[in-house]
Formats: structure tokens, sequence, C-alpha cells
């Protein structure tokens, strides 16, 4: 009743009434999608979690098993949020209920594992660091891997002074092995969060080139008129300046300018070739180009 959409049932340009008008906010539906994905991958936790409390014979099975309720019901409430029409203040409150979630859950499972110097409860800490980075990317990263690196520090000190489970020997080395295991994993899960930045902002180049492409097509403009176009809206740039930076002469971009202005219905002057042209979506408006600075 609750699953939300999945990755890959998705397109790039995702249909249906809870995507409408987001096509200038790819960000956001990047971001939306993320999170119902690792909203399904809790639910399979959920199930693992349950199927794995009769293993942990030391443990009252009861303890474990409300872990695992505590976090199916958390996440009823996430995904009717998921279910909403996505907006950038429900996508904040749906990442910090999560990530709020996560932790509470894998805290409470390293807190039943404490006793445990196997380095299961700093692998379940591993986990919450790369959800973290997931949703976050490198400040999230950064500021959980210190709040593990403390956890770490004061689970190996339990076990070692409380609970007298390890040598000092046996401390030291879990200590040094868990901390460097933290800043290497911390490592990775930046790099990995700058690659997909990157790989984003490629994708969203594309995206632009694609649309800019269907615009061109869709008014007859050839490629060479496509270059000169956003030049000629460079009001401090002359026919002779142009020209040069495209290796033609001036007369050829004036030609353009004529011909540009017959395919668009705007004759006359540069200045009206311009505004017909960002009329129709051809060239970033003064407001567009306020806004991003250019």
């Amino acid at each position: 009743m609750f699953a939300p959409l999945t990755l890959a049932s998705v397109p790039a340009d995702p249909p249906g009434p809870l995507f409408d008008d987001l096509g200038s906010n790819p960000a956001l539906v990047e971001r939306w999608l993320q999170e119902s994905w690792l909203a399904r991958m809790r639910w399979r936790a959920v199930l693992v979690g349950l199927a794995l409390v009769p293993l942990f014979s030391t443990i009252s099975p009861l303890l474990p098993a409300l872990l695992a309720l505590g976090l199916a019901v958390g996440n009823v409430r996430v995904a009717w949020l998921l279910r909403q029409a996505p907006d950038p203040a429900r996508l904040r409150a749906v990442r910090r209920f999560a990530t709020a979630l996560e932790w509470t859950v894998g805290l409470g499972i390293v807190t039943l594992h404490a006793g445990d110097t196997t380095g299961a409860p700093p692998a379940i800490l591993l986990v919450l660091l790369v959800l973290t980075g997931a949703r976050y990317d490198r400040g999230g990263v950064r500021r959980a891997a210190v709040a593990i690196g403390l956890i770490i520090a004061g689970l190996v000190l339990a076990q070692y002074l409380a609970l007298g489970l390890l040598s000092r020997q046996t401390a030291i080395r879990l200590l040094v092995e868990w901390e460097l295991l933290t800043g290497l994993m911390t490592l990775v899960v930046r790099g990995l969060m700058q690659a997909d930045g990157e790989w984003f902002r490629w994708q969203e180049g594309r995206r632009d080139r694609q649309s800019a492409d269907l615009r061109r097509l869709s008014y007859g403009l050839s490629p060479q008129e496509w270059k000169v176009l956003p030049l000629l809206a460079q009001q401090d740039l002359t026919y002779a300046q142009i020209g040069d930076l495209l290796h033609i002469g001036a007369e050829t971009v004036k030609t353009h300018k004529h011909r540009i202005g017959a395919k668009l219905g705007a004759t006359g002057s540069r200045a009206a070739v311009v505004a017909a042209a960002r009329a129709r979506g051809l060239l970033p408006t003064a407001e567009r180009l306020h806004a991003t600075g250019d």
C-alpha cells in the first residue's frame, strides 16, 4: 500500500501527477526518487531484521523485534510523505525524518550488541555513514564521520573498561583499525558523492543540449546561425567582433542575422531579432540571466 516509486520504474522524465511541472527542477526529482528507493530498502531491512531475530540467542528477541517494528512504523510515515506532491519543503522533512529514523534504529542495534567484539556494531555505523552521505553530500559525510568516530571510541572503551571484554592491546588495536576504516570509508563515500554530482551535472548538460537542438530544429536554424544567435544577444559585441570569434566576416554575421530574423518573423534591427529569440525560448530571458549571475 505504501510502496514508493523506484528508480527502475521511473524514466528520465517521470510522468504522472507527482512530477507535473518539475521539468525545470531535475535535482528535486532525483532526490525524491532517491528517498523512494531508500524507503523501499528500509522495508527489506525490516523483513531481514525480523528473520534474524531467532539467531541472537544472547539477546531477548523482544528488543530487536521492537526495533524492527519501530523502523516499520517510521517508514510508513516516510512512505506517506513520498506519496504527496514533491516540493523542497516536503523533501527536507522526508530527509530529516528518515535520517533520524535510521540513526535511532542503528544506534539501538549498536547498543544491543555493545558486548559484541566481532566488529558488527562498527559495521552498522559505517552503513549509517553511507546513508547520511547519500543524502547530505560531503558535509553530511564529515559530520557523520565525526559522530561515528566518537561512538566507536566510546564503544571500545566500554568493552575494555566497563565490560572487561577486551585486553588493553586488543582495545587499542580495534580502536585504531575501526577509526582507520571509518576514515577510509569517509574518503570513499565523499569521492562517490563527488562523482555522483559530476554525473548529474553531465546529465543536465546533455538534456540542455538536446533541448537546445530541438528548439533550433523547430525554427529551422542552421548550426552556424545557432552559434551566431547568442553572440548577437551580447550587446557589447560588434558584428566585426562576432565575426572574429567565429572566424567569419562581419557582413556574413549580418547575413546570418537577417536569416535568423526571417525565420523567427522578426525583420529589422539586431535588438528585434534578439527579442524574438528570447520570446521563443531560444535565448535566456533577462530574469534568468540575472538569477544565474551571467
